[in-house]
């Protein structure tokens, strides 16, 4: 009785040691996988209700080839961008074996070298839903070193997005934010990712966005400018108090330009000073010199009065 287990042991263990080393050796076969599509389609669903079944002669270890075939009825979920989708009506669209040779790894497998394609076209359908774009608007916690600061606002890619849902949800919905976006000690510039705050309930078509925010050392140069009143009608006349404001410049060092070479026209707004009742109008400019990251004024605001008759009446 020992001997016959003695040989039936030996028996199972040349057996499995055979089949290791068979579906160990590379093998050329056609494979079948069942796939469900996910894309960036805009106004539907992202993933496929349909399924499509795509045939190809693999090169592949035994090993793998087993597994093709023993899960070819569970379908397995691949990313087909929109752009190499064509619509052919009713939410169906069809993508082409270039498609599945490009993103061959994703319908076979890391491991699976694919030879050949054999169907031509493959079609899938996708649900449509309602949507809308909202831009997405960032939380930021920024702390700059001394002498350093942005340069500009901060830029996201895509700086908008689509989001999908009930049509009830998505009226009162504005904006998408971004998760906090926190920085110290900030001397350079950074860019990075950032996960955007989905609304419960809701889809994005991304979850995430690229931020990039310039930042450059600066000086401040102080200065005067006059300020004129724009666009009032002729034959009136309209005094400014105080008619010269001081001037702080925050410029990229090293200095590009000399930023009171081209200084900025600062003025009121007639406009602005017909609608007020107290005759206090903020000062504004133009277009800043190249080089000036900012600019502010004291006092930001000017009492103005319309001088009529060789006396000074506020405008009602």
């Amino acid at each position: 009785m020992k001997n016959w287990l003695n040989l039936i042991l030996c028996v199972l263990l040349s057996g499995s040691i055979w089949l290791i080393y068979n579906l160990s050796q590379t093998y050329s076969a056609v494979v079948d996988v069942t796939v469900n599509v996910e894309s960036d389609l805009e106004g539907y669903a992202r993933r496929s209700f349909t399924q499509s079944v795509v045939s190809a002669r693999v090169t592949a270890s035994g090993f793998s080839i087993l597994d093709l075939n023993l899960s070819r009825k569970k379908a397995r979920t691949v990313f087909v961008p929109s752009s190499e989708l064509t619509p052919v009506g009713d939410g169906s669209f069809n993508f082409t074996r270039e498609s599945v040779t490009k993103h061959s790894s994703d319908f076979f497998g890391e491991s699976i070298i694919t030879d050949a394609v054999l169907n031509t076209n493959f079609a899938v359908r996708f649900n449509s839903e309602t949507y809308k774009k909202v831009p997405v608007r960032p939380v930021l916690f920024l702390e700059f070193d001394d002498q350093y600061t942005a340069v500009e606002q901060p830029t996201f890619t895509p700086d908008s997005v689509l989001i999908y849902g009930e049509p009830s949800r998505l009226e009162n919905i504005e904006a998408v934010l971004t998760r906090v976006i926190s920085h110290k000690n900030i001397s350079r510039s950074i860019r990075g990712t950032v996960k955007l705050d989905i609304p419960g309930g809701l889809r994005l078509s991304t979850q995430e966005v690229g931020y990039e925010l310039k930042v450059s050392r600066f000086v401040r140069i102080e200065s005067q400018a006059r300020v004129i009143v724009k666009n009032a009608p002729a034959g009136e006349t309209v005094s400014v108090v105080p008619s010269t404001v001081k001037l702080f410049y925050d410029c990229v060092f090293p200095l590009v330009a000399d930023p009171l070479a081209k200084a900025p026209v600062f003025y009121v707004s007639y406009e602005e000073f017909s609608k007020s009742i107290t005759g206090h109008c903020a000062v504004r400019w133009d277009r800043l010199p190249e080089g000036v990251i900012r600019c502010s004024v004291d006092p930001e605001i000017c009492d103005c009065f319309l001088i009529s008759d060789n006396s000074l009446d506020y405008e009602h």
